[in-house]
């Protein structure tokens, strides 16, 4: 329904507020890898970072790492890994977000 109204042109403002809801429940009940194959479904996945917190960053971007490899193609991967690489860097875990940055290879986020 979302990509549909996307391809059509038409509002998506209702859906994306109807996900913003369901993403702050999902991830208040422990269901982080639901929010994040939500996110990834409607292409939105930097949604996920205002509730990446020191409870769940470890959950959220080991799912996000995992299933990045299955991206369509080296953009799509990059993208997907640099919400990664924020989220680490937002939790203060910065040895993690360095192993994503070399796995994206970008000189500039390794610096």
């Amino acid at each position: 329904m979302f990509n549909a109204r996307v391809k059509e042109g038409a509002s998506t403002d209702d859906l994306t507020e109807i996900i913003d809801t369901s993403i702050k429940y999902l991830c208040d009940h422990s269901s982080e890898a639901d929010a994040v194959d939500l996110l990834v479904e409607v292409d939105k996945l930097e949604k996920i970072l205002p509730f990446v917190d020191s409870d769940n960053h470890k959950r959220i971007c080991e799912y996000i790492a995992a299933t990045s490899s299955y991206s369509a193609d080296t953009y799509q991967m990059n993208k997907t890994l640099d919400v990664c690489f924020k989220a680490y860097l937002q939790v203060g875990r910065f040895p993690e977000a360095l192993r994503i940055a070399l796995k994206i290879n970008d000189p500039e986020l390794v610096n």
